[in-house]
């Protein structure tokens, strides 16, 4: 977007609001010049009165345009000086707009690292997790299996143990608990 210091819209406005507010201020001395031009021969009414009297409507006229003009470049220099203030108020929001976006950019990109990371983390956890169970599976089978050869053997001489658990690490059998032995 180009900066323009200066915008001819603002100019034609302004003439046009002048030409608004000066018409009919200048049409009442021209009517009123052309009625006393005009008049009838039998009014005494001489050219040089009548130039008089034109000048000094038309000086009145002048007089009133430019206290107008000078109200209406006034106002305009206020929105001028507005207008620039805005442009630069303007120009630091999208500054500071343009250093959030990037900041904001940099701390999705980290995020979307860590986000990552953290999927990468749950696959390995889910496989180790499947390994785990896994191990825990093969760790009953070799007890059950352990524990039908200890605990069958054992039965030959004490026909009482009906059952095993595992008690620090070691197969006990018993002649009640909860795993039940099938020899």
């Amino acid at each position: 977007m180009s900066k323009k210091i200066f915008d001819y819209r603002y100019f034609v406005t302004g003439v046009i609001v002048i030409a608004l507010l000066g018409a009919p201020i200048l049409v009442k001395p021209v009517i009123s010049a052309y009625t006393a031009y005009n008049v009838e021969p039998d009014t005494q009414i001489n050219k040089t009165d009548l130039l008089n009297l034109q000048l000094s409507i038309i000086n009145s006229s002048l007089v009133l345009c430019s206290d107008t003009n000078d109200k209406l470049l006034a106002e305009l220099e206020d929105n001028h000086e507005q207008l620039v203030t805005c442009v630069g108020e303007r120009s630091s929001y999208e500054t500071n707009l343009s250093m959030q976006v990037s900041e904001y950019e940099k701390e999705i990109n980290a995020l979307s690292s860590v986000v990552t990371n953290m999927e990468g983390e749950i696959v390995d956890l889910e496989v180790k997790d499947e390994e785990l169970n896994d191990l825990k599976v093969r760790y009953a089978m070799v007890v059950e299996n352990s524990a039908h050869n200890i605990c069958c053997k054992q039965r030959i001489d004490k026909p009482s143990i009906s059952s095993y658990d595992v008690q620090d690490n070691k197969i006990v059998c018993l002649e009640e608990g909860t795993l039940k032995l099938v020899c």
